[in-house]
């Protein structure tokens, strides 16, 4: 159906039943959605409130992004914004008025479409918690799971699946989860008799399997078999290492352990022969691939192959050094002698002074745009670097990762913007060392370059003079646990000068003081800072892929490799940078 179609000028009973004749799959609504927009639209023309109020309810339900999240907890939300920048949301399902809410209650028997009958009652189970909600979208889902399973679409129908088994789970009645249960498992079985993707099975019985109070032997029996008759048919590994992982499970939860073991065995000779395969392309590919069949041979418990596997990742380490390592890494020498004279040069001014040179100097600063220039010609060469992906730790643990094509070019670019960072640090730290070295440096030199700035109140001043003390003194521990929190109120303060709100209000009413990374997005601080020196900042202080010190010192963090004098300079260099830059705004008024 096209939006020609359909004749906007008819009554709203008509429109709503040439709309619902439209069909789609729960997650590519953006063309009925245009359709229900371009029809409340027609309605608000003819002065009808009442129809396009309800139209647009509609529409924005429609317009809701479904996504099964992974585990079963009940606060998990199943229906998302289908855009979101910052706290803004497009649309924001929380904030749907409740009289449009009673309109999709009321319109929930009415619909016979399962599609919009799925989308209304999932919204109104997670907006309302009634369990006839809950009910009503395991129907329509089970209806969808067989209409796209008979028609070859596996993915929509195992999306279907996947949550028709979670409401069901969720509401805890036996009865209902043994026929979500059967229905899934019997279209599952279907799909591996015939010549479909078997694969979309996996993913219905990964949500089976996620619920540990699930121990239907009957039903992990035909799992069992459905998943070895896939795995017959099955050449591409990754998703034969997918069907025997669901093996592993099913079994360990028949309590068949041997069997659980060999399949576990099977897991790590995949791993083995994708390794060896990847040896004679790219050593440190083929390192990983054995990293993860030593730790799927450790897990069945064969020490020896696990050793055997080691020395395996030795020496492909030892080839990468010699061959992929080279390519991203070698050494170059750099002449200073120019640097040295201009440093020296400084050293005869009046110490604040030459402090304020140094801050002025852009050499110190890392350049964003030529980091995305960079990164730009690395992916055009093919550079292995640009293939690696980026993890951020914490305390050993992963607490981020790129999401989306757009999120792994951003990270590409810090990659090489830390890359810069580091050089033009050890420049910082070479020309403090020698300040330090010619006298220039020292607590009152510092409090002096700042201290005419209004950024700094006269009793912030005084903190942050006890951390310019521990800094020239060599107590980076103490230094950076002063300097970090406190030049997160000097820009909120940065930010009050420059006409800028310092202060939010919660989703609860209450106030409070923004916080560093607000105070970076403010359009005020952006553009007084201009774009090298914000970028510095921001990467320093705030980005999760930076080196986030705001969040690693205010939470605790902070590894050793960070307590010193080089990252402790960057920020001595961004109070000097703060006081340089009212000093300009001030020869400006």
């Amino acid at each position: 159906m096209s939006d020609t179609e359909v004749d906007f000028t008819s009554s709203h009973e008509d429109i709503l039943r040439q709309l619902e004749d439209y069909p789609s799959p729960l997650n590519l609504n953006h063309r009925r959605a245009d359709l229900w927009r371009k029809a409340a639209f027609a309605f608000a023309e003819r002065g009808d409130p009442e129809s396009t109020r309800r139209l647009w309810a509609e529409y924005l339900v429609i317009s809701l992004h479904a996504r099964e999240p992974h585990g079963h907890d009940e606060g998990d939300r199943y229906l998302h914004p289908m855009m979101q920048f910052g706290s803004s949301k497009c649309p924001d399902p929380d904030s749907i008025p409740d009289v449009m809410v009673d309109h999709l209650e009321s319109r929930l028997d009415e619909i016979a479409n399962p599609y919009l009958k799925a989308r209304y009652a999932d919204f109104l189970w997670q907006r309302k918690r009634r369990h006839e909600h809950a009910r009503a979208a395991i129907e329509a889902h089970l209806a969808i799971v067989q209409t796209e399973g008979q028609g070859g679409n596996h993915r929509e129908a195992a999306g279907s699946a996947r949550r028709a088994l979670s409401l069901a789970f969720t509401l805890r009645d036996g009865t209902l989860i043994g026929v979500v249960v059967e229905a899934v498992t019997s279209i599952s079985e279907s799909w591996v008799k015939g010549d479909s993707e078997a694969f979309s099975a996996t993913q219905i019985i990964e949500r089976i399997l996620g619920n540990r109070r699930f121990k239907e032997v009957p039903i992990l029996r035909r799992w069992a078999n459905l998943l070895k008759k896939g795995l017959q048919r099955e050449n591409d590994r990754y998703v034969r290492k997918e069907f025997l992982t669901q093996l592993v499970e099913l079994y360990r939860r028949l309590g068949r352990l041997e069997d659980a073991r060999r399949y576990r065995i099977q897991i790590a000779e995949e791993w083995e022969s994708e390794a060896r395969e990847r040896e004679g392309d790219s050593a440190l590919a083929a390192a990983s691939f054995y990293q993860d069949a030593l730790k799927a041979y450790v897990e069945a418990s064969l020490p020896d192959k696990a050793e055997e596997m080691k020395l395996k990742i030795r020496a492909s380490y030892r080839r990468a050094e010699e061959t992929e390592f080279k390519t991203i890494s070698h050494e170059f020498p750099v002449d200073l002698t120019g640097f040295d004279s201009q440093i020296a040069s400084w050293l005869t001014l009046e110490p604040a002074d030459a402090l304020r040179h140094l801050a002025a100097c852009p050499d110190f600063i890392p350049d964003w745009d030529a980091a995305q220039r960079q990164t730009a010609e690395l992916q055009e060469q093919g550079s292995i670097s640009q293939l690696m992906p980026w993890v951020t730790v914490d305390d050993g643990r992963p607490v981020s990762g790129t999401l989306s094509e757009a999120e792994r070019q951003l990270q590409n670019v810090r990659r090489t913007y830390s890359w810069y960072l580091g050089f033009t640090g050890a420049l910082l730290s070479r020309a403090l060392a020698s300040f330090r070295k010619g006298g220039t440096l020292s607590t009152e030199s510092l409090v002096c370059a700042i201290e005419g700035s209004p950024v700094f109140s006269k009793d912030k001043l005084e903190i942050i003079r006890r951390g310019f003390e521990r800094y020239v003194d060599g107590d980076y521990v103490s230094a950076i646990h002063v300097l970090v929190p406190h030049v997160e109120d000097c820009l909120r303060r940065f930010l009050g000068t420059l006409g800028g709100g310092t202060t939010s209000v919660l989703p609860s009413g209450k106030m409070r003081e923004k916080p560093l990374d607000q105070v970076l997005e403010a359009e005020e601080v952006k553009r007084v800072l201009g774009s090298r020196v914000w970028h510095y900042f921001e990467h320093v202080l705030a980005a999760e892929t930076g080196l986030n010190l705001r969040n690693d010192v205010a939470h605790g963090l902070v590894r050793s490799e960070e307590l010193s004098e080089v990252v402790v300079s960057l920020v001595v260099q961004m109070y000097l940078l703060l006081g340089l830059l009212r000093a300009r705004e001030g020869a400006q008024e």
